[in-house]
């Protein structure tokens, strides 16, 4: 639908990375496509300015953390549930905790049922940003540089100080990235078929 209201509005074709566009970054992972572009593209941003290992950590519906190497290679990540799906799960799987809408917790422990929901699911998702964050250290032999992002990330950033950046855009950046390491590339492969 969207390629066609960008045709039918624009006069445009809509270039699709990981389709029109190549994948920003290497993997070494099963299938590339299958991480999902988003991902693999905050990894190459993320990547692009470090220069170096790094992990990224987006907090949106899903939470990912990603790890990128030291060479620039996307090595693979985990996903787990996000706050309001974590919230809406306890909800449905049990018989009276109730529909809560996520807010920063206002102390570590909750004085009700839904200030107990709250921080049960946001200090087990600084606990797993942590955790993973030391354990990729553990695999590459020191701590990489850590950056947040995704919708949820500004409401958890203050209480990670192990993370070095919070980056509200960091998938439009991705796709800057994406855009011009490919623009880069076929200006090299045309510059190529001149001279010959």
């Amino acid at each position: 639908m969207v390629r066609e209201i960008i045709k039918e509005e624009f006069g445009q074709k809509l270039a699709v990375v990981g389709v029109d566009i190549p994948l920003p970054i290497e993997t070494a992972v099963d299938d590339a496509l299958a991480v999902g572009t988003d991902r693999l593209i905050t990894a190459a941003a993320a990547y692009a300015v470090v220069e170096d290992a790094v992990i990224v950590a987006d907090f949106g519906t899903a939470v990912t953390i990603d790890l990128v190497d030291s060479e620039g290679t996307f090595i693979g990540g985990l996903i787990a549930p996000g706050f309001d799906l974590s919230l809406a799960a306890m909800h449905t799987g049990t018989a009276k905790l109730p529909t809560v809408k996520m807010q920063k917790p206002k102390e570590v422990y909750g004085a009700n049922t839904e200030e107990a929901m709250r921080a049960g699911v946001y200090w087990a998702a600084v606990g797993l940003l942590e955790t993973t964050c030391r354990k990729y250290a553990e695999q590459i032999g020191h701590w990489p540089q850590v950056i947040l992002t995704g919708g949820a990330a500004a409401m958890i950033k203050d209480d990670c100080d192990f993370v070095d950046s919070w980056v509200a855009d960091l998938a439009v950046r991705g796709i800057m990235v994406a855009y011009k390491k490919f623009l880069y590339e076929k200006a090299d492969i045309d510059q190529y078929d001149q001279e010959d």
